[in-house]
């Protein structure tokens, strides 16, 4: 059975995917298919919200699209991951938003709180599109090859795209076709969707980077669920940040996608033992993910954080143009490697898996129906022995045992991340602010490692960027030296605190 909708007015999932790319690419997919470009006809949908976004906050959008003489109303959930949104429709006489011509079973209370009158145009996507039917081994699926721009009064956005969308069968078919489309033709996959570039242009801003949430547990959570939403909350931050670093215009796109990548990666390790053999082969796709995306991470920091306070205190002194420009070639040829990752079969077939994981449960897990607190407490202290004892004379220990113990400490605050709806909200504040502060100078310490073994590989064969990059390296171990005391005093202070979840 399908798990969308085939009568006209009733309730339908909305299961799609986007594959994004250069537009040769996705013009090949489409006629791959039995896309007919000649068959592209022009359509627009007006979105419509409060003042205040009351229904986006809420996690519905609502709008009106024009198709020939006639409108469509469509009200569409938009939490949640967003592979399957569910969506209500009913064909209307005028483009006017009334929330009362929906389906009987459409969901009241997004509107409770909204006044006649209250809902105004927002923005309005006017784009060109075709269809076409595929049918593939186990769904089948209708190709939308759409060009166009989300328009508001603030600004407009253009896109052009290839939407997957499930016409027939279930939600694993319609994954293995999505991967197989976007690994045949080198395109990514993203979910993001038009109501979420609508209201950044809405809002006079572009849709960049975003930092991902914490999920929120109630107390007697099971670990089934609980793994569950982990992995909803960890896909959706992952493919909310592909398309910003895949673009490079703003570093943290890939700063985003590796936060969300790690806290994946820290997941499967925390529930390592309950889970099956699919949580390995994520965690290896979310490693390989991780080592394409860390070149060009540590060379954002080194041109926007690391080189321009050196460069200002030594202008003049030191000659940095060489070093700068050699880095600048490295950044774009790791970026260049970023967006071939993230067109690449082996990262398709990855974010179809987590798909799967989050939305259909295809992860196993050992004993899913067990309570999580107890055991989220026994992993935590079970990760907190481990860095204290990584740490263990702390002010004493080389830079190189330092590192291991703010490994130690990454992987306990992202426990602490994932449990901390399970306990007491002030305590875990305090607790989290001083692991806060010490993973700060740590950071600094492991950037300044970074730093310096950059510097060696870009300068090498180069005496005037030579020059630069010791001069770099050199401030670099004052700014760690000048942290010493505050690093002690905050590892100190860490490690007398009390945990949270005693």
């Amino acid at each position: 059975m399908s798990v969308a909708a085939t009568a006209a007015d009733a309730t339908a999932s909305h299961v799609a995917a986007k594959l994004e790319g250069p537009a040769d690419r996705l013009r090949a997919a489409f006629k791959a298919h039995g896309g007919r470009l000649g068959d592209m006809q022009k359509g627009v949908r007006i979105f419509y919200d409060t003042g205040d976004r009351r229904l986006w906050r809420k996690g519905y959008s609502l709008s009106v699209g024009a198709e020939g003489d006639a409108y469509r109303l469509t009200l569409r959930q938009e939490s949640g991951l967003g592979l399957v949104r569910p969506e209500w429709s009913a064909p209307v006489a005028t483009p006017t938003p009334d929330p009362g011509l929906l389906p009987s079973d459409a969901p009241t209370a997004p509107f409770g709180d909204i006044l006649s009158g209250e809902l105004l145009p927002r923005f309005r996507v006017v784009a060109d599109s075709a269809a076409a039917d595929a049918h593939m081994d186990d769904a089948a699926v209708e190709l939308t090859l759409r060009r166009g721009g989300v328009v508001a009064i603030a600004g407009e956005a253009r896109f052009y795209e290839l939407e997957v969308c499930l016409a027939d069968g279930d939600l694993a078919g319609f994954l293995a076709a999505a991967r197989d489309i976007a690994g045949a033709h080198k395109l990514g996959l993203s979910l993001t969707s038009k109501v979420e570039h609508g209201m950044a242009v809405a809002a006079g801003a572009r849709l960049g980077p975003a930092k991902g949430a914490w999920p929120v547990f109630t107390p007697d959570v099971t670990v089934g669920d609980a793994v569950e939403q982990i992995l909803a909350v960890a896909a959706r931050h992952i493919t909310r940040n592909l398309g910003p670093a895949a673009e490079a215009s703003d570093i943290g796109g890939v700063h985003q996608a590796r936060v969300a990548l790690r806290r994946l990666r820290s997941a499967f390790s925390l529930f390592k033992g309950e889970l099956g053999p699919l949580a390995t082969e994520l965690n290896d796709g979310a490693r390989m993910a991780l080592r394409a995306l860390g070149t060009a991470r540590d060379l954002d920091v080194f041109l926007a954080e690391t080189a321009p306070p050196v460069i200002a205190e030594l202008e003049g002194k030191v000659d940095f143009a060489p070093l700068i420009a050699r880095a600048e070639r490295a950044r774009a040829n790791a970026y260049a490697d970023v967006r071939r990752m993230l067109r690449g079969p082996e990262f398709a077939a990855f974010l179809t898996d987590l798909f799967a994981a989050a939305e259909a449960g295809a992860l196993d897990v050992t004993a899913p129906d067990r309570r999580l607190k107890p055991m989220a407490a026994r992993l935590l202290r079970k990760r907190l022995r481990r860095t204290l004892k990584a740490g263990d004379g702390f002010a004493f220990l080389p830079n190189e045992t330092r590192h291991e113990a703010r490994i130690a400490l990454k992987k306990v605050r992202y426990a602490c991340g994932y449990f901390q709806s399970l306990f007491d909200g002030e305590d875990v504040y305090i607790y989290r602010k001083r692991m806060s502060a010490l993973q700060d100078d740590l950071g600094r310490l492991n950037d300044a490692d970074v730093a310096a073994a950059l510097v060696d590989r870009l300068a090498a064969g180069d005496r005037a960027a030579a020059v630069a990059g010791a001069a770099i390296k050199g401030w670099q171990a004052c700014r760690v030296q000048a942290s010493e005391d505050h690093m002690v005093a905050a590892w100190q202070a860490f490690a007398e605190a009390r945990p949270f979840w005693k």
